[in-house]
């Protein structure tokens, strides 16, 4: 009998430290524009400073009457950055003022889903239809911009 409690207090520990692992790994991924200098992205950039890559990341940014999405449809290996250059499309993205909080959905290499919003913070989440269905939106794929991959020089892991 108490070999059978100790086990099931160390799968339960385990299960738990694996589970913190996930949500550790999973919060380090996040998304930011990069301004023209006036009000306008002139980039969006993706960062995955964990060591896991990640995949079918979806920006989804509301405005005033609707919602712009960004399918990133790259691996975005660990410790790396994808950027895509909007100069061209700034205007069609609209000012940086009336920008409420977006947010971030992803598959990790577990193959769990996640989203993170600024407001919302880190949530697991199962909407893989719902993913798959935005990303036919997605200005990206539609304006046929080419990523920027860079390897993060430190603060990964």
């Amino acid at each position: 009998m108490p070999a059978l409690v100790l086990s099931l207090i160390t799968y339960f520990d385990t299960r738990g430290q694996k589970r913190e692992e996930d949500v550790k790994e999973a919060a380090q991924i996040s998304w930011h524009w990069g301004l023209d200098g006036e009000k306008y992205p002139a980039y969006i950039t993706l960062e995955n400073r964990s060591l896991r890559p990640i995949y079918d990341a979806l920006i989804e940014q509301p405005r005033m009457d609707h919602t712009l999405y960004f399918y990133i449809d790259e691996v975005v290996g660990g410790c790396s950055r994808v950027t895509y250059t909007l100069i061209d499309h700034r205007k069609d993205i609209g000012s940086n003022e009336e920008v409420p909080d977006g947010r971030i959905l992803f598959r990790d290499a577990l193959n769990a889903w996640w989203w993170s919003g600024y407001k919302e913070g880190l949530n697991k989440f199962d909407e893989k239809a719902d993913v798959k269905q935005k990303r036919n939106w997605s200005l990206l794929q539609r304006w046929h911009l080419q990523p920027n991959h860079e390897l993060l020089p430190s603060g990964c892991g």
